[in-house]
């Protein structure tokens, strides 16, 4: 189910990007709980995220950090749908680099995507030695899930 929700962008990166933080008001009336799979979507782009507390204690807060928000276009505030994941392990993940990377950096890219939710037509950001990289689900196999020691990983 798809709920409807601001998302505000932080005004540090005390978030990491490859999470989202959600207050505990919020994470009850969504029924998710921390470390639960997630996909936002927000000016047409998915992005898969895990789940965090926000604790500093704001009621009815959603935020992401500031460069998962630059990496999709974002700026202030959002109405960002909001879907729980199945949290389940991929068979099987294909994904296409945004940008340009060297072979040395896939056993990093790779160690780093351990336990990361997917969704076909989702993004993830990777950190590695040499910088961000911009991941896109091409295909994964089952359609939704997390991606496993045993997940296949593809880059086309």
């Amino acid at each position: 189910m798809d709920n409807k929700y601001y998302v505000v962008i932080t005004s540090s990166d005390e978030v990491d990007f490859e999470k989202i933080r959600i207050s505990q008001d919020v994470l009850s009336k969504m029924k998710v709980k921390r470390g639960d799979p997630v996909e936002v979507s927000v000016n047409g782009k998915k992005i898969a995220l895990t789940v965090d507390y926000n604790s500093n204690g704001e009621n009815g807060s959603i935020k992401v950090s500031n460069t998962l928000a630059n990496a999709i276009g974002m700026n202030g505030r959002y109405i960002g749908n909001i879907r729980k994941l199945k949290n389940r392990e991929l068979k099987k993940v294909v994904f296409k680099v945004k940008n340009s990377w060297r072979r040395m950096d896939i056993n990093h890219i790779r160690s780093n995507l351990l336990l990361r939710p997917a969704s076909k037509g989702s993004m993830l950001l990777v950190n590695s030695a040499t910088g961000i990289f911009e991941l896109e689900v091409v295909e994964c196999f089952p359609k939704e899930g997390l991606i496993s020691t045993n997940t296949l990983i593809v880059f086309s």
